[in-house]
């Protein structure tokens, strides 16, 4: 169990252990303060990666939705040659099969860790994340440990089809255009302040228009 602090509870005392969870930053400048050491020795709870494979035969001892460390996926004998990464957790489940392929539910800025798994640098990598700044700005860090991700619906020509099911960005989303962007996708960024700072979620892309995507992106 763990929370903000991602530390686990670990210390038997006679008060409750959550209000150390819940203090935590407190508690440990008083122990810096009062030992010289500024670790309370608590283990973190391990960042974990989400994978589907969309091909039985990628990993045919695991099952077919399993999280683990990324440091343990890299010691994992998969072999993708094709890699989706998207962002929300409806778009993740929804993914069908595809031959050699696997799908990774990025979770946002969680793409920082993708750059240890070795594997991945192997594969065709492909990006679909939500047409907005936050979108962006999460492609533009995947690339700068993972360069030759491609990314699929993250164009003007996407928004400007589908802006019927657009909402409002975030007021306070910041405005620079992210780095690691091709000039389509810096397009984009353009196209969504021009359109009064809109943004489209991946799950409301239509699924017919998305499956096209993917299977154009996914080659034989």
């Amino acid at each position: 169990l763990h929370v903000r602090s991602r530390r686990q509870r670990q210390m038997c005392i006679r008060d409750r252990s959550k209000w150390i969870e819940k203090h935590h930053g407190l508690v440990r400048q008083l122990f810096a303060a009062s030992t010289g050491r500024e670790s309370l020795g608590l283990r973190a709870s391990p960042a974990l990666v989400r994978i589907r494979l969309l091909d039985d035969a990628l990993a045919p001892s695991v099952g077919r939705d399993f999280s683990a460390p990324a440091a343990e996926l890299n010691s994992r004998s998969i072999a993708p040659r094709f890699v989706v990464i998207v962002e929300n957790l409806q778009t993740f489940l929804a993914v069908p099969d595809l031959a050699g392929a696997l799908v990774i539910h990025g979770a946002g800025y969680a793409v920082d860790l993708l750059g240890s798994i070795a594997w991945l640098k192997q594969a065709d990598v492909v990006y679909w994340g939500d047409l907005d700044v936050d979108g962006l700005r999460i492609l533009s860090r995947a690339r700068e440990s993972l360069p030759e991700i491609r990314s699929i619906l993250t164009d003007r020509e996407t928004l400007e089809r589908h802006l019927d099911l657009c909402g409002t960005d975030r007021p306070d989303a910041p405005r620079t255009v992210p780095r690691n962007l091709t000039d389509i996708e810096r397009d984009l960024v353009a196209a969504l302040t021009e359109h009064g700072g809109v943004r489209l979620e991946q799950e409301r892309v239509p699924w017919s228009v998305a499956l096209s995507a993917l299977h154009a992106a996914h080659r034989p």
